[in-house]
């Protein structure tokens, strides 16, 4: 996604969606996009949709803390990224991740 292409990263999701509609990877690079906007509620929504298709995607629970955590909903954030940090294979590597854990006080072993 480019810097402030915004709508025109929303579109071609919303394109995508429309041809897969029940992908996770889709449906969850959509809550990132609602991130990089600081549209953190509809972060915490599209992630939520992802719960629907698939209730352990990793990355789903990831943007659902990411956006509590953004919101200094820490108590939620602390939940859901420790239900996060069970289903973690995908994460471990991803530095984003790794940043959140750290700034959320919680243990990555």
């Amino acid at each position: 996604m480019g810097m402030g292409r915004f709508d025109e990263s929303r579109a071609h999701f919303t394109r995508a969606i429309e041809i897969e509609p029940v992908s996770p990877i889709i449906l969850s690079g959509l809550a990132n996009l609602y991130d990089l906007q600081g549209d953190y509620e509809k972060e915490i929504e599209q992630s939520r949709k992802v719960f629907e298709i698939d209730p352990n995607f990793a990355y789903a629970h990831f943007y659902l803390g990411m956006g509590y955590e953004r919101k200094q909903m820490f108590t939620e954030a602390s939940e859901t990224l420790a239900t996060t940090m069970t289903r973690l294979d995908p994460l471990r590597g991803d530095p984003r991740f790794q940043d959140l854990v750290r700034r959320m006080g919680l243990n990555d072993n």
